[in-house]
């Protein structure tokens, strides 16, 4: 399982592209030690996420207890919301590393060629879902609409660079969303 997240790896990004981005040595020195301190913090948000839904998943189908499930989707919720506070720290963190057109440059790639889908798949969306009836399981296809417009929405967000605590007020009702979404699915558990 991949942790498909809305927000932009910059940091990732950079680092990768560093010819197409003109990155100097320096640039490349500060932006490695800045993975040094980030990467430590964001690893295990990202792996707790995989794991509580990995969980979730096979209590689901397992038909597991559901306070146990209920426990994960929080756990899960949590540890996307931190996910996603280190990655929106990291972004202005790397912003500040490169120069206003090397950011503008990365602004446009994630525009223009790595946007996010809104056709995203429900395994994006969530770790239990029913694969012979995927909408079935959500009662309604506007919640899965509603989860991938947010997650678009977000992502404009942080490529537009507004602030941190609209990102993450934005990320929560993300959440919020996501619960709902899944007590939607356990009603006929």
């Amino acid at each position: 399982m991949e942790l498909q997240t809305s927000l932009p790896a910059y940091m990732g990004f950079s680092m990768q592209n560093a010819h197409r981005l003109n990155i100097t040595e320096e640039q490349a020195k500060q932006l490695a030690a800045l993975k040094s301190v980030i990467m430590p913090v964001a690893h295990p948000l990202k792996d707790g996420v995989i794991t509580s839904e990995l969980k979730m998943l096979d209590l689901y189908q397992s038909k597991g207890d559901i306070k146990e499930i209920e426990e994960l989707i929080n756990k899960a919720s949590e540890f996307r919301i931190g996910f996603a506070e280190v990655k929106t720290d990291c972004r202005q963190k790397v912003k500040q590393l490169l120069t206003a057109e090397q950011w503008e440059s990365i602004i446009n790639v994630f525009t223009e060629e790595m946007a996010y889908e809104l056709n995203s798949s429900l395994e994006n969306i969530s770790a239990i879902y029913n694969k012979d009836s995927q909408t079935a399981s959500f009662g309604t296809e506007e919640l899965q609409t509603e989860i991938t417009t947010y997650e678009k929405l977000i992502q404009d967000m942080s490529l537009r660079n507004e602030s941190y605590d609209s990102i993450i007020a934005k990320v929560k009702e993300l959440e919020a969303m996501r619960k709902v979404m899944y007590s939607k699915i356990l009603i006929n558990y």
